[in-house]
């Protein structure tokens, strides 16, 4: 791979590779300072940055598949530290090793510097209602398809079991766990438990307030039934 000095054209393979030396925490804003020098908008330099992870990342493999194939021959195992010779990738400009770990560190500054001076979108507080509502109404969803599989798998392993079929770790008959924390998306609890308050001391009909957010409490309800009686049962 050739490298070189072309201000119009930034060596971005280069770049990319030299963040290294930096702290984690300063790869971002080294990023943003190359992105200013090269002329090109942030968004085109920084996807840029990312197609030269998904390159070396691609690469990585390969060389990691033919490198473990090749030690399984001595039956040796792949090092935990292998990584691809920076010296190799940058013709002498640079030492060391191009790990997966330090890859992924790299992609992970990639996507922090996206944040840099970017400006926080500002919700009104029914905005802020509508997401939980619809969050609230996800969850409840979900839940209930997750009661309907586990009652129909429930139900053919009981009947196969009665016929005498041996069912126990057949994943057809699983009965599945809902991973709420990982499956739903997160809501800011606080958040909208702080906007609940300043509307009611601030609104002018604070009865007809509560009459909005009547659903949002019955959903809620309702969810915590479901998860307490059906799926934790």
């Amino acid at each position: 791979m050739r490298f070189s000095n072309n201000k119009i054209s930034p060596n971005i393979h280069l770049i990319f590779l030299q963040a290294i030396e930096y702290p984690d925490y300063a790869r971002p804003e080294f990023f943003i300072k190359e992105q200013l020098k090269s002329g090109w908008s942030r968004a085109v330099y920084l996807q840029t940055l990312l197609m030269v992870y998904e390159f070396y990342d691609m690469k990585l493999t390969i060389y990691s598949s033919k490198e473990r194939n090749d030690l399984k021959k001595q039956n040796k195992k792949l090092p935990d530290d292998f990584g691809l010779d920076l010296d190799k990738e940058t013709n002498g400009i640079q030492k060391g090793k191009l790990t997966k770990k330090v890859l992924e560190d790299l992609r992970f500054a990639v996507q922090q510097a996206y944040k840099i001076d970017s400006p926080k979108p500002e919700f009104n507080s029914f905005e802020v209602f509508a997401f939980c509502e619809r969050i609230l109404l996800f969850i409840k969803g979900q839940f209930e398809d997750q009661i309907r599989k586990n009652s129909s798998a429930r139900f053919v392993a009981d009947k196969y079991r009665n016929q005498g079929h041996l069912i126990e770790g057949n994943p057809e008959y699983l009965v599945y766990h809902y991973n709420i924390i990982s499956e739903a998306p997160l809501v800011d609890y606080h958040r909208f438990r702080n906007e609940v308050r300043k509307l009611l001391l601030t609104s002018i009909n604070p009865e007809e307030l509560k009459i909005i957010l009547q659903p949002l409490r019955e959903l809620s309800i309702k969810i915590v039934d479901l998860w307490n009686k059906q799926l934790q049962a």
